[in-house]
C-alpha cells in the first residue's frame, strides 16, 4: 500500500492529525478571547482573523515538514494531510468571524 492509503491505515496518522486540528480549534478560541483582553484588537475582527490564518498556515507547514522529513511520509502523502488539518480550523474560524 502506498500514497495517502498507507498514511490513513496508520492508525498513530489519524490520533495525531486529530491532536493537531484540535491544537488549531484552541489556538483560535485562546485568539478570540485572549486578543481583545490584552486591548490589541475589538473582538475577534479581521486583523486578528487574519494573524490567525496565518499562524495556522504557518504550523500546519511544520507539521507537514516533520511528517515528511522525521516521519519518513513524501510530500505526496503528507499534503492531503495539511490540507485536512489547515482547513477544518480555517473553517471554523471564517464561520465563527463576526
Amino acid at each position: 500500500m502506498t500514497g495517502f492509503a498507507r498514511v490513513l491505515a496508520e492508525g498513530s496518522i489519524a490520533m495525531h492529525t486529530l491532536k493537531i486540528i484540535t491544537v488549531g480549534v484552541a489556538l483560535l478560541a485562546v485568539m478570540a478571547w485572549g486578543l481583545p483582553r490584552l486591548g490589541l484588537t475589538e473582538g475577534f475582527n479581521t486583523r486578528a482573523l487574519t494573524a490567525y490564518i496565518a499562524l495556522w498556515f504557518v504550523i500546519s507547514a511544520v507539521n507537514l515538514g516533520i511528517g515528511v522529513f522525521h516521519a519518513g511520509y513524501t510530500v505526496a502523502e503528507e499534503l492531503p494531510i495539511m490540507a485536512m488539518v489547515f482547513v477544518l480550523p480555517f473553517l471554523i474560524a471564517i464561520l465563527t468571524w463576526r
